[in-house]
């Protein structure tokens, strides 16, 4: 019995042992994690006095290039002139410095908004002047009814560039003429008689491009848009206000499946519209 307990005793005495040589190692652990952290705090404080050594030399450096000046400065009464201006601005060079090395540093302000994903050249008024020699070229009298433009991600990536359609009116005749117009390429795809008269916009009205629309409607909402839906398709098109109104107006209109968004932008000043 007495070999019993000894026997316990022995091999409680050796798991506490154990026990210590763990915490032993926990605490060297520790003890190197401390070590490591103050080591990151040093690497901190001295970039942090790499940059002020930095300020300091950019500060000396202007005042090395005012004396500079200062020297050269004409002898007589325009060199007096001279050093006064020198003067003057050495005590603004040097309040400048200071306020620098106050300043609490760079602000957390709002980051400049992303770019727009979506290509933007060629730009609707470059495409509609090569559009509007060929139609006019097929119709004396062709005016604008609409032009239109589609982005819709293709293997997960946008086009590179824009594909116009822009179609013409022509009033004498009665007839529609409807033109794509891609970079280096201008071509009719169809003319057909318009079974009723198609309002067009006043060309002299049109001041806002493309890319000045998109930029407004990425600003209300089509960033926020293309964010949340992954596969969504834009159109954007210029059209009359209405069959009465002949005011340019653009149309962006961002579609996700059942998810539609429709902005619609002034040609005339770019103001969003209701």
């Amino acid at each position: 019995m007495q070999g019993y307990k000894d026997t316990r005793i022995q091999g409680y005495r050796g798991r506490v042992a154990i026990c210590d040589k763990r915490y032993a190692i926990s605490d060297k652990r520790y003890a190197i994690s401390d070590k490591r952290y103050a080591i990151s705090d040093k690497r901190y404080a001295i970039s942090d006095k790499r940059y002020a050594i930095s300020d300091k030399r950019y500060a000396i450096s202007d005042l090395r290039y005012a004396m500079s000046d200062m020297r050269y400065a004409p002898k007589g009464s325009g060199g007096r002139w001279g050093v006064m201006l020198g003067l003057a601005f050495i005590a603004a060079l040097g309040l400048a410095v200071l306020i620098l090395w106050l300043s609490p540093g760079p602000s957390g302000g709002n980051p400049p908004a992303p770019p727009i994903p979506l290509p933007l050249e060629p730009a609707a008024r470059q495409a509609f002047r090569a559009a509007q020699e060929a139609a006019q070229a097929w119709q004396p009298d062709a005016l604008p009814s609409s032009l239109s433009a589609h982005w819709q991600r293709i293997r997960g990536r946008w086009p590179t560039q824009i594909v116009w359609t822009i179609h013409f009116y022509s009033p004498s005749s009665g007839r529609l003429a409807v033109f794509l117009v891609e970079v280096g390429r201008t071509r009719m795809l169809r003319e057909t008689v318009s079974p009723y008269p198609l309002p067009t916009f006043a060309e002299d009205q049109w001041r806002v491009d493309s890319p000045q629309a998109m930029e407004a409607w990425w600003g209300s909402g089509g960033e926020d848009f293309l964010a949340r839906h992954s596969d969504a398709e834009v159109t954007l098109q210029l059209k009359p206000a209405s069959p009465t109104d002949s005011r340019p107006e653009w149309v962006v209109t961002a579609m996700a499946g059942q998810q539609v968004q429709v902005v619609t932008i002034s040609g005339v000043d770019g103001q969003r519209l209701p």
